[in-house]
This record gives structure tokens, sequence and C-alpha cells, in this order.
């Protein structure tokens, strides 16, 4: 008998943010447009394997499971004026 278990819990967060936390009421003066932008791009591969061998009857089981949490933000966390 053969068992193989593959399990891969994955928690990504990636935060772009436009400010200070030491100071947040200052404000941004802009003469053209802002953009504040976040990405995340990620792959997940599980692979498992189980062989299963006897004499006459061989029994073999194999279970894979992926759990994958993405929080992807952007902020501004003050005043912004752009134009």
């Amino acid at each position: 008998m053969g068992a193989g278990v593959a399990l891969a819990i994955v928690d990504h967060v990636k935060t772009a943010v436009l400010g200070s936390a030491t100071d947040p009421a200052q404000a941004l003066v802009a003469t053209g447009s802002v953009t504040v932008r976040a990405a995340h791009a990620s792959a997940a591969e599980t692979s498992t394997d189980a062989d299963g061998s006897g004499g006459s009857v061989g029994v073999g089981a194999s279970v894979g499971i992926n759990l994958l949490w993405d929080d992807v933000r952007a902020v501004a966390a003050r005043s912004v004026s752009a134009g």
C-alpha cells in the first residue's frame, strides 16, 4: 500500500502606498496625472505520487491541494491634487 499527500497554503499580500505614515496630512500636488498601481503575479504547482505494490492486489492513493489567497491593493494615503 502506498500513499502521498501534498498541501500548499500560500497567502500573498502586496500593497503600493502613496503617502507617509509619519505625516499622512501632507498633500501631494502634481502637474500631470498620478497613478498608484500594485501588481502581483504568481503560479503554484503541487504534485504528489503514490505507488502500490503487492502480490496480487496493490493499493495506492494520492491527494494534492492548493489553497491560495492573493490580496493586492494600491492606496493614496494622503490628499492628491493632479491636473
